[in-house]
């Protein structure tokens, strides 16, 4: 556990997530989702490089969240090859949203995902509050290889264009 951090568990899409969070001293200027390794590579939310992540972010004044994709630690559920990982992500990030309308986007987003539309898509259905340039860097990612391994290092993105919409 690093210095500052809360741990508590979350309702998630397949059972309880174990979330750990590093919030500011000051006040807060946004959300900042940071997701672990891939998960059969033995990746979690205690990785140094997602840790040091989180203690950077909260140090910029973001609140940083990290979590346990399903079936890691105290998370419950099974590896779903990427699809119930992304809805994991989103899950995290809504339930650190403070504003209604936040939640709705993240709300929108995670049902288009579980219907089969891509992240990219998805995403792209909401250009007031993600921009081209960001939505071509998430399919970039999906095109490379989609599922966790893709999508891992774009999550902590995801969450900072996504808290903008909190401001």
């Amino acid at each position: 556990m690093t210095r500052g951090e809360r741990r508590s568990s979350i309702a998630g899409p397949a059972g309880a997530l174990e979330v750990a969070l590093n919030v500011p001293e000051g006040s807060v200027r946004g959300i900042a989702l940071i997701a672990h390794p891939h998960p059969l590579q033995g990746g979690t939310l205690d990785n140094k490089v997602v840790q040091t992540l989180a203690k950077t972010f909260a140090a910029l004044g973001y609140a940083a969240t990290r979590f346990n994709f399903r079936g890691v630690g105290l998370s419950e559920g099974r590896f779903d090859d990427g699809i119930g990982e992304t809805d994991d992500a989103l899950a995290a990030l809504a339930d650190q949203s403070a504003r209604p309308v936040t939640k709705r986007l993240l709300s929108q987003i995670r049902e288009r995902v579980r219907e089969g539309t891509s992240l990219g898509d998805a995403l792209a259905a909401h250009p007031e509050t993600f921009s081209d340039l960001y939505i071509g860097m998430v399919r970039a990612g999906e095109a490379a290889g989609g599922g966790v391994s893709s999508t891992g290092g774009l999550q902590v993105v995801t969450a900072t264009s996504a808290a903008r919409a909190d401001e």
